[in-house]
């Protein structure tokens, strides 16, 4: 409990805890805590680790490598145990990245060589930081913890690992600064999914929507996700828009882009964006996310370039468009018959004003603009099978967007 356990590491406190009571385990979990704060991951290694992996960096010359490992790593071998949680990089972010692949790589095998067991380990996604007193830009326009990400994501090359995301976990802007963010229970407990699922055989979801492939259809990119990851279905945690979707065209200039979700896919575009040939998600320091399966799991941030360098992609500075969830407006009923909608769209007010209807692609271009009064149908004929914006405006300028698919 927090009061015996108050000096304990909160992560791995939940991951033990959620294994004991959440998944009725019904035995004693136990957990060896072996962490010191802001060291560089050759720290964590032994000698013949560091010997064995040629990309590996001295990143402090104050410090010798190992010094971590043999005071407090080398004491608990052969102790037995069912599997590790790592969660590291912080320094490293800040150092070159170049090696930390090869690194992870030779530590876990190191560490299973030693204990003689082909544990399970499971590693932790850096959470999205972002301090305005030394990083003066926009918290959207830098992506160093991305790429540090795809760096960490490499672990899932290695047999018996997995790693989790924790970047929805940020409340507001202001926590950014928590290079430590203080909301650590789901990420233990997410953790403990993936245990649950690996090492116990439980039948469950334990990750969020994992980018699989894209395609480019017309002005827009749809992202499709790898069926497992899905759950029962996508969903935004908030009930808002998607955010933090970016789009590029050849230029790789990156705009804010506005991203509907069109059953297990995520339909994205910019007006800015005519032409579209890739796509980032969450692929910011300090982006806050809110797209998940409806069992709860973040969706992964990705991107699908493969630029390099500080000068090869531009974002640009904007709002991220949205689709408005609400009005001062009296909530029109939207009846679609059948649903979703074939060929025509009825649109039912609940007041006397007059209103605007007007159809958009996701593009932002108009389709159709038509006044309607209480209640007024628009014919979908002509248009293809397709997700579609239906804008309504009143008379006193109040305005609410939905998403209508045609099928």
């Amino acid at each position: 409990s927090p009061a015996t356990a108050y000096n304990f590491a909160f992560i791995p406190f939940y991951f033990a805890r959620t294994l004991y009571n959440d998944a009725a385990l019904n035995v004693p979990i136990g957990m060896i805590n072996t962490s010191w704060a802001g060291r560089p991951i050759s720290d964590f290694m032994s000698a013949n680790a560091l010997t064995s992996s040629t990309s590996v960096i001295n990143y402090n010359a104050g410090f010798p490598q190992s010094s971590v490992y043999m005071p407090m790593i080398k004491q608990i071998i052969p102790y037995s145990i069912k599997g590790m949680i790592w969660y590291q990089g912080e320094y490293n972010v800040n150092s070159p990245t170049v090696g930390y692949t090869d690194s992870q790589a030779a530590m876990i095998a190191d560490y299973r060589a030693s204990w003689g067991t082909n544990f399970s380990f499971y590693a932790v996604q850096l959470a999205s930081y972002f301090d305005p007193t030394s990083h003066p830009s926009n918290r959207d326009l830098t992506y160093k913890i991305p790429l540090f990400r795809e760096v960490q994501n490499a672990i899932e090359n290695t047999p018996k690992t997995g790693i989790v995301v924790n970047v929805d976990l940020c409340p507001d802007s202001a926590n950014l600064r928590q290079i430590h963010p203080l909301n650590k229970r789901p990420v233990g407990e997410r953790l403990a999914a993936m245990a649950l699922v690996k090492d116990y055989g439980v039948n469950m979801v334990c990750e969020g929507p994992t980018y699989l492939s894209h395609k480019v259809v017309g002005n827009t990119i749809v992202v499709n996700y790898k069926p497992s990851t899905l759950g029962t279905g996508l969903m935004t945690k908030d009930g808002k828009s998607v955010s933090n979707f970016r789009i590029a065209g050849s230029d790789n200039k990156f705009y804010p882009a506005l991203a509907v979700i069109s059953a297990n896919t995520v339909i994205v575009s910019s007006i800015y964006v005519p032409n579209p040939v890739n796509v980032r998600y969450a692929f910011s320091d300090g982006a806050m996310t809110n797209l998940q399966n409806l069992e709860g799991f973040p969706a992964f941030p990705f991107r699908t370039d493969n630029l390099s360098g500080p000068n090869a992609a531009t974002y640009i500075d904007m709002p991220y468009p949205t689709i408005t969830a609400n009005a001062n407006i009296l909530e029109p009923k939207i009846t679609c018959s059948p649903n979703p909608v074939r060929d025509i769209l009825t649109v039912n007010f609940n007041d006397n004003e007059s209103h605007l209807v007007e159809l958009l692609d996701l593009s932002g271009y108009i389709l159709i603009s038509k006044t309607i009064n209480r209640s007024g149908q628009i014919s979908l004929v002509a248009f293809s099978n397709n997700v579609y914006l239906c804008r309504l405006k009143s008379t006193t300028g109040h305005q609410k967007t939905v998403k209508i698919i045609k099928c």
